[in-house]
């Protein structure tokens, strides 16, 4: 194995062949550019944080209003939604005995019957946006055999 340091005696004579010839010389724009990036480094510690602190706080808004847009519009479906959907009185008694309602009955089982048809409604609505292909095939097939039937 070859030493790969230099002696003594080699490094002293490297020393010297550089002191007198100069044998490497930084670029002339080293200094500035350094000193550049050290005044831009400077400048930036000294910038207040406020500008980050305000651009969080700016996010932060931005994100807060467009919850309160997404929550406003579900607020206005929903009562859009309880005046638009169809709600009509029972025709007919509730086939399980009252007793079994206990107080206020009457109240309960048009409840129920205004959220039975409530849930059809959305389920007919979301039915046709998610499968249109078999809900409207629904209808085509549904029309022929009636027509069948009807001889």
């Amino acid at each position: 194995m070859k030493n790969e340091y230099l002696s003594d005696e080699e490094l002293l004579r490297l020393i010297d062949e550089v002191e007198e010839n100069a044998m490497l010389r930084a670029p002339a724009y080293l200094k500035q550019k350094i000193f550049k990036e050290i005044q831009e480094m400077e400048s930036a510690e000294r910038m207040p944080a406020r500008q980050s602190v305000k651009k969080y706080q700016t996010n932060i808004r931005r994100q807060l209003l467009v919850y309160e847009l997404k929550v406003a519009g579900l607020v206005a479906a929903a009562i859009l939604m309880l005046f638009l959907l169809p709600v009509s009185a029972p025709e007919e008694p509730p086939a399980v005995p009252e007793e079994s309602y206990g107080q206020g009955s009457g109240f309960l089982y048009h409840w129920n019957e205004a959220s039975e048809k409530m849930l059809q409604c959305i389920d007919f609505t979301s039915s046709a946006i998610l499968h249109p292909d078999e809900f409207f095939r629904q209808f085509q097939y549904g029309s022929d055999t009636d027509s069948d039937t009807g001889e």
